[in-house]
């Protein structure tokens, strides 16, 4: 693939990135893709916060 302008390069590395954070699955995730681990590794936390706040 060429890229004639610095325009197309920027585009073509947003497109993989989109793909790689939310269409990819990662077996170091358990086979989840990055925003899912994330959402769920911040739903952790937040419960996790919460219960030690209330003890």
């Amino acid at each position: 693939m060429f890229f004639n302008n610095l325009k197309q390069i920027r585009s073509a590395i947003e497109e993989w990135l989109m793909v790689y954070n939310t269409g990819r699955l990662h077996e170091a995730l358990n086979n989840m893709t990055l925003n899912i681990s994330h959402t769920e590794t911040r739903s952790v936390i937040f419960c996790v916060n919460y219960v030690l706040r209330m003890a």
